[in-house]
């Protein structure tokens, strides 16, 4: 009688201890691809923002050729696309 409730008992016991640790590994396996899916997202953001700003760069160095050929800066931004404002701030010196 009692070594059949207390069989009982403790194999509950470790069936729940299994359950536990089932739920705890499935648990820490959503983190893990939530953070995975983060990581994707924050590396497909840096390079669209690397494209962007190479594509950037490549249109201000066309415009500061273009100004030193002597073409006129409204010329300049209708062809690249670049304000006025952006075109004529690459006549002056950097500092």
């Amino acid at each position: 009688g009692t070594s059949s409730a207390e069989d009982v008992r403790i194999m509950m016991k470790g069936l729940n201890n299994r359950l536990h640790g089932v739920v705890r590994s499935k648990t820490m396996s959503i983190a893990d691809m939530l953070t995975q899916a983060g990581l994707r997202k924050g590396l497909e953001k840096g390079k669209l923002e690397g494209k962007l700003e190479g594509k950037l760069e490549g249109k201000l160095e066309i415009a500061h050729n273009l100004l030193r050929k002597g073409m006129p800066v409204t010329t300049i931004a209708e062809v690249t696309r670049l304000s006025r404002y952006r075109i004529n701030k690459l006549k002056r010196p950097s500092r």
